[in-house]
């Protein structure tokens, strides 16, 4: 599996892969999480993916990428493709006090990450900080992603 790996400080890395048929990014996500840590995956009840003994994953897929963050403590991780934001999406953003879509998009990929290394499900409501947040964007194949990794 071709990959591309990211690192980290405190030994927390990012890996993505390409997608070649976007209705495969949930498994070809879960397959790279695997091939970079050599575990088998597992689910809790609501859905987290976790290795049992270890490291901490997390995964996110989005367009034609899937990613996966490991670190030795609980770790979240959203990527996103730049599309069109919903009406609804964007009356919520200018709300929060967001503008344009760039801005919308660094804060919602801040708060999934955010959500995923609690173990919670997507929330507006203010969540503890975490130590670490690692923001930035990739490109691939003449797309722009935003991603965020939260520890």
């Amino acid at each position: 599996m071709e990959f591309f790996k990211l690192s980290l400080p405190d030994g927390a890395a990012v890996y993505t892969a390409p997608v070649a048929d976007c209705a495969a990014r949930h498994t070809v996500a879960h397959r790279l999480c695997e091939t970079v840590t050599g575990g088998s995956l597992r689910f809790t009840e609501t859905g987290r993916p976790y290795l049992p003994g270890g490291p901490q994953v997390s995964i996110s897929h989005s367009g034609t990428l899937a990613a996966c963050a490991v670190g030795p403590q609980p770790i979240g991780l959203d990527l996103e493709r730049v599309r069109a934001v919903s009406p609804r999406l964007t009356a919520r953003a200018r709300k929060a006090g967001y503008d344009d879509r760039t801005d919308f998009l660094a804060w919602w990929t801040a708060q999934e990450a955010n959500c995923k290394r609690l173990g919670r499900g997507f929330t507006w409501s203010p969540l503890p900080t975490p130590e670490h947040c690692v923001q930035g964007t990739l490109e691939h194949e003449g797309e722009t992603y935003y991603y965020s990794v939260c520890w």
